[in-house]
């Protein structure tokens, strides 16, 4: 299995770490097609496995990693969007993981798929701010005295993007 090669001591393609006084939730946004797509020769169900991590999201309030965490992030490939014309993952991003994600007050989610950087401020539909890498990019996390900052450093080391955020 591939499994062995993202996160072998876990069971399944989501799962949360702590690092320090962060809780990290890795979710898997699976593809941006329909799983209907020719591409796919229908032998996908990503529809499915993300309600299933859904189901997964709602056990976390239990998770002592999560609940003693200053700061939860999350880090998921495709960012949520409601923008007209999207396709069909990043609508079921919004429409099954933001949802639960809001409930869980979640400080963070740090985002790929784009290929540019791009940084939205809470929403009152997404509560919470996304930070979109771009390709060509690396993104610091840096936690210290209840203050969360992070940076996004393009390739020459030069500061492309800073944010600071407070523990609730």
């Amino acid at each position: 299995s591939s499994q062995r090669y993202f996160a072998p001591k876990e069971p399944y393609r989501y799962y949360i770490f702590r690092q320090g006084p962060v809780c990290f939730i890795m979710l898997d946004t699976g593809e941006d097609k329909p799983d209907s797509d020719i591409e796919y020769s229908g032998i996908t169900d990503y529809d499915n496995y993300r309600s299933e991590q859904v189901e997964w999201m709602k056990t976390l309030k239990e998770n002592p990693d999560f609940q003693q965490a200053t700061f939860r992030v999350v880090v998921a490939h495709m960012p949520p969007s409601a923008e007209p014309g999207i396709w069909h993952g990043q609508k079921e991003v919004l429409e099954k993981f933001v949802p639960i994600l809001n409930e869980l007050g979640i400080d963070l989610m740090l985002c790929g798929h784009l290929h540019r950087t791009l940084y939205e401020a809470p929403s009152s539909a997404i509560h919470f701010p996304i930070l979109v890498n771009s390709n060509n990019s690396v993104v610091s996390v840096q936690v210290a005295n209840r203050e969360m900052q992070v940076e996004v450093l393009d390739t020459d080391g030069k500061s492309v993007t800073r944010k600071s955020y407070q523990a609730k």
